[in-house]
């Protein structure tokens, strides 16, 4: 059975979305694992054993995000061949979220410097050092993003109308 273009289109934008969701996933189990890795360059706490086990999984997981990455790409270049209104199928309608994979990518790549040392690579003396400033920073830019992040259209109403209640009380409008 033949596909017309426009169900082509509709695939290939579906695919996207479903590739970028997995990425995001994966960048988050990331994040949560060269958090203990930062952790171990950072106080050596952890038995090397742990630390080489936390640093495997880091790189089996930055693995999964390129492998995830590229799919994506090529899926979306499949997409972009066909003129299709986007509409709704566009993986970049939300500027948010695309903020939130960016500095998910960025913590990722952060992340293959402590992975590299826990799996016994040499790094420059002052390198992760270095590095720390602006992983402190994108992790705390990814938490201001999910502290205010969009409210869900989902949320049930009485709970709007408690937080107008309380912020009619405080003077907010």
């Amino acid at each position: 059975m033949e596909r017309t273009a426009l169900e082509e289109a509709i695939h290939a934008y579906v695919c996207v979305v479903y590739f970028r969701a997995l990425r995001v996933d994966v960048l988050r189990g990331l994040a949560v694992v060269s958090l203990l890795l930062w952790y171990q360059a950072a106080a050596a706490m952890l038995p090397e054993t742990v630390a080489w086990i936390l640093g495997l999984a880091a790189a089996l997981l930055a693995a999964l995000v390129a492998a995830y990455a590229t799919l994506e790409c090529r899926w979306g270049a499949r997409a972009r061949r066909v003129r299709v209104p986007r509409l709704g199928f566009s993986a970049a309608v939300n500027a948010r979220e695309d903020l939130r994979s960016g500095w998910l990518s960025g913590w990722g790549v952060l992340a293959l410097a402590p992975c590299a040392a826990a799996l016994g690579a040499r790094l420059p003396a002052g390198l992760l050092p270095a590095l720390l400033p602006l992983a402190l920073s994108l992790v705390a830019a990814r938490i201001v993003l999910e502290i205010f992040r969009t409210p869900s259209s989902v949320r049930p109403e009485h709970a709007s109308r408690r937080l107008r209640a309380r912020t009619g009380r405080l003077g907010v409008r």
